[in-house]
């Protein structure tokens, strides 16, 4: 039994638990079977987020819990989300009809989104550690798709559930995908660098193996999307262009691998040409960012660096690859064009329109289980989810890093349906991200002394600046605005 020293301290270690729990039992949720139309993983999500609501119930009733607060948009739309719920699995159940998986599962994560912002605040409790027990819960499911791949295609277990069940598979290597990136990006421990290099690395293979474009493309944004959501430091934007060059290396050495040999047991097939394009992108690319690191200060700790011109670039690249992929959709039938690229730009185009034609979103999702109503309840709820998230952000690491999967979460949405497999703990991330509060601003405080000295200002809880920080802000502003001025 775990004893707590005060009220405060309960909640916490209650959500606590339950956030190591929900992170570290991921390969539980891989089971593929269903009881009652209901699959395995569902009815452990449910299990978990049950308890947890009745350990709080109990702490409420016990005056160490209090559920005053103010009730938020986000609340209200959710609230009336879990009574739609609620109202189809009891019309179904009736009626005998069944196949009230999707929500049930929405339920599930209301309430799960209550229980996390029971004490508010909770997003102070997130750790990088969450994220490091859910790769390491990885490595057995990593390392058993591989054996699938490679050796024994008919082996059986969960694992060939899990592959039988795409949806589930891609939703599952996008999150664990992402996961790496950010850790990588954020991480200053040397030792854990290796756990996310590999884990990446094997996450990427595994999704390349899927050939899911769309899933590609949604992690390519995030290597934009992370310098503009996090401080762009030479460390951090260093990190990020380590991760995007591994991710676009092993695209282009797909076909390779693929294609012309007999080591993996699958029949996707990457195209030649375009592996080909990828190539002289990235020795371009390379090119022009080690000529732009030349300039970077060495004699500086690269974490107090700031590139601020690199982050316009980042941020002009992001826009210039929206418009890109707009003009593809765009772009009618291109039977009897020739010319330099266009062969690539035809198979891309109607790649990209395929993989969009059988996306299963949400939306449809919501549609399907819902109606109207339910649609139109879900856009509102991400309308003020959207508007809540920019409220709250404020470029700090933990602000970035839950923005960050919030909206990977609500873009993948648009793509995917909600899946079990990794929608409890995106809601747990969103939630923590909704409920972030900014630090308080640490004002100057005026103080006078008992005698009659001059007054002085005093700032709360500020240590003097040693003289290594004041040589070190002297050299930065010598070299510049930014440090990196052209």
């Amino acid at each position: 039994m775990i004893l707590f020293t005060n009220n405060k301290s309960k909640i916490e270690n209650l959500i606590s638990v339950y956030l190591l729990t929900l992170f570290g039992i991921f390969p539980l949720y891989l089971p593929g079977e269903t009881l009652q139309d209901t699959t395995f993983r569902l009815l452990l999500f449910c299990f978990l987020t049950g308890t947890a609501a009745v350990v709080y119930i109990v702490f409420l009733l016990q005056g160490v819990a209090d559920c005053r607060r103010r009730l938020c948009r986000v609340d209200l739309c959710l609230l009336a989300l879990l009574l739609l719920s609620l109202w189809q699995i009891v019309r179904g159940s009736v009626r005998g009809r069944g196949g009230y998986e999707v929500c049930l599962l929405a339920s599930m994560c209301v309430l799960t989104y209550f229980v996390l912002s029971a004490g508010g605040g909770t997003d102070r409790l997130f750790q990088g550690s969450f994220m490091d027990l859910f790769l390491i819960s990885c490595a057995p499911v990593y390392v058993a798709l591989f054996v699938k791949y490679l050796a024994v295609p008919q082996l059986q277990g969960p694992i060939a559930l899990l592959m039988e069940d795409a949806a589930s598979l891609k939703a599952f290597l996008i999150f664990s995908s992402t996961a790496c990136i950010l850790q990588y990006c954020t991480n200053r421990e040397k030792a854990k660098d290796r756990l996310y290099l590999v884990s990446a690395a094997a996450g990427f293979f595994l999704l390349f193996l899927q050939k899911d474009l769309t899933g590609i493309l949604l992690l390519c944004g995030l290597f934009l999307l992370t310098p503009l959501l996090f401080t762009p430091t030479v460390e951090l934007v260093r990190r990020d262009l380590i991760m995007a060059f591994l991710f676009l290396f092993l695209l282009s050495s797909m076909p390779l691998l693929v294609n012309d040999t007999a080591l993996l047991k699958t029949e996707v097939r990457y195209s030649l040409e375009g592996s080909i394009y990828l190539d002289l992108l990235l020795a371009s690319a390379g090119m022009a960012v080690l000529s732009y690191w030349d300039r970077v200060p060495k004699e500086i700790p690269p974490d107090t660096v700031v590139m601020k011109r690199m982050q316009k670039r980042f941020r002009f690249l992001l826009r210039l690859c929206g418009i890109l992929l707009a003009a593809a959709l765009c772009i009618g039938p291109m039977d009897g064009l020739e010319g330099p690229g266009i062969g690539i730009l035809r198979y891309f185009s109607e790649e990209l329109k395929k993989a969009l034609s059988l996306a299963d979103g949400t939306f449809g999702q919501t549609l399907r289980e819902y109606g109207a109503v339910g649609l139109v309840l879900v856009a509102v709820l991400y309308s003020v989810m959207i508007a809540r998230l920019k409220k709250n952000y404020d470029g700090s690491g933990q602000s970035a890093a839950l923005t960050a999967y919030s909206v990977m979460f609500l873009a993948q949405s648009l793509l995917y349906s909600q899946q079990a497999v990794t929608t409890p703990m995106y809601t747990a991330l969103l939630t923590m991200a909704l409920f972030y509060q900014k630090p308080a601003s640490k004002k100057p405080v005026f103080m006078k002394p008992a005698s009659m000295e001059p007054v002085f200002m005093k700032t709360v809880s500020m240590e003097p600046a040693s003289m290594e920080s004041v040589e070190q802000g002297n050299a930065c502003m010598i070299q510049g605005r930014d440090c990196l001025s052209e």
